[in-house]
């Protein structure tokens, strides 16, 4: 915190009056307390992203070395240089392995967030139960139309006009 009376003595300035130093202070104070809140929040959302790409990283579908890659530089905190070295690849290999991880997992992320928030939605109790598994497995479990079909045990076409349904409903949901 700063001292207002110390700065107004070394600028050679009158010291402020009591008043004034009382609300400066308090202005210190909240402005300060305000950066800590903030500062929190960030590394609160920050944890939050982390625990989205721990959960999406098994469901993208990429290679071993670009899944080391990742978790070395992203999870990890570990510069490209220190990640290079220590997997036995340049520098160039590393962060042509995160463009890619991170391309796949943002498209993951964002269609596993969009199904979060429509879950959340009063809407979303207007589906069918059939549409809702469909729905679950698609943006929660994140798993393509084929492995759905397969898991239901119906026809890809029958999974894809479920979720075309669901978007009819006004959920806006693209498949």
């Amino acid at each position: 915190m700063v001292d207002f009376t110390r700065v107004e003595h070394a600028r050679g300035g009158n010291a402020l009056s009591h008043f004034e130093l009382l609300v400066q202070k308090e202005i210190a104070i909240s402005s300060s307390a305000l950066a800590n809140l903030i500062r929190e929040e960030e590394h609160e959302a920050a944890q939050e992203y982390k625990r989205i790409f721990h959960k999406l990283l098994p469901k993208a579908k990429i290679s071993d070395r670009q899944r080391q890659c990742f978790e070395a530089v992203v999870l990890q905190g570990k510069n490209m240089v220190e990640t290079a070295k220590a997997l036995a690849v340049s520098r160039e290999t590393v962060r042509s392995a995160l463009k890619r991880v991170t391309r796949k997992l943002a498209t993951l992320a964002g269609r596993y967030l969009e199904g979060r928030r429509l879950m959340q939605s009063s809407r979303f109790r207007l589906l069918t139960i059939r549409e809702r598994t469909i729905f679950k497995l698609y943006y929660e479990e994140l798993m393509g139309l084929s492995e759905i079909a397969n898991v239901l045990g119906v026809h890809v076409t029958t999974v894809y006009q479920a979720l075309r349904d669901v978007r009819k409903k006004k959920l806006k949901i693209d498949p």
